[in-house]
């Protein structure tokens, strides 16, 4: 699911909006970007809780809780000109970062940036992937009352050999 909805992001936001800029392809970043966003939270809250408790996953309620936050986040970008500047700030010092290393392999990251289009339909549609982020959740990580160990999932139990 994360692999899927991570290339529909870069496709969309690489090559699609390059070709033809439209209200599709903000839509399907409105969309997709908070999938990808709220597993990749999640993801990296399993691996800190996993350095601390070295047994346990990340708990259902974790997705509803990373698609809120990401939908927030994205309501705050999309509906504030202060979320919107300080968008734009994030995003070019993360390629004045990652610019150099894009360079040395022949990509060229002149002409990019943030550019946020105020729209209020935007947090609607990021607000229909929020099911889909929680069904993931309960999917993979269990049901909402049940916790389960990485001892349950990954070693098998041993066969005796009589």
């Amino acid at each position: 699911m994360f692999l899927i909805a991570l290339v529909t992001l870069l496709v969309n936001d690489f090559v699609l909006k390059r070709l033809a800029a439209g209200p599709v392809t903000g839509k399907l970043s409105d969309f997709v970007g908070p999938i990808v966003a709220s597993l990749l939270c999640v993801a990296l809250a399993e691996v800190a809780t996993r350095v601390v408790n070295a047994t346990m996953w990340a708990k259902p309620w974790w997705f509803a809780f990373a698609a809120g936050a990401m939908i927030t986040a994205l309501g705050l970008v999309k509906l504030t000109s202060l979320g919107a500047h300080l968008y734009g700030d994030f995003t070019n010092w993360v390629i004045t970062l990652v610019e150099p290393a894009a360079a040395a392999v022949g990509w060229n990251f002149s002409g990019a940036g943030a550019s946020v289009v105020m729209d209020p339909w935007d947090v609607l549609v990021a607000i229909l992937s929020a099911p889909l982020i929680v069904w993931v959740g309960v999917r993979w990580r269990g049901g909402p009352t049940e916790t389960r160990y990485l001892s349950e999932t990954v070693t098998p139990p041993l066969k005796s050999e009589s």
